[in-house]
């Protein structure tokens, strides 16, 4: 098995290990093509410990940022929740919360 990709932001801690991966999604991600590489690069990650959020914008200005199990969405325009997506963001890159995604792993 080999896979050759890219993501679009890697997020690090202080000490320069990946604590968070961003993959902008588009139009383009919707086609079975790109959900099915997409998927492999969620599964990669997860054994890698690293996870993933997706980052997408709707309705003309509102951002979504999500995974599987969260979704915080803020306005582009106006700031709006700003703050929540950038608590959401830190929370992967917490030292506590960073080891225990390697003990899960």
């Amino acid at each position: 098995f080999f896979f050759s990709s890219s993501v679009d932001a890697l997020i690090t801690n202080k000490d320069y290990k990946p604590c968070l991966v961003v993959e902008f999604q588009s139009t383009y991600h919707d086609s079975h093509d790109a959900r099915e590489r997409d998927n492999k690069k969620l599964h990669l990650l997860k054994l890698a410990g690293v996870p993933l959020l997706y980052s997408r914008i709707k309705n003309f200005g509102l951002l979504h940022l999500y995974s599987q199990n969260e979704e915080v969405i803020f306005n582009l325009f106006t700031g709006e929740k700003r703050d929540n997506a950038k608590a959401l963001i830190r929370n992967y890159c917490e030292p506590s919360n960073f080891a225990n995604v390697l003990a899960i792993a």
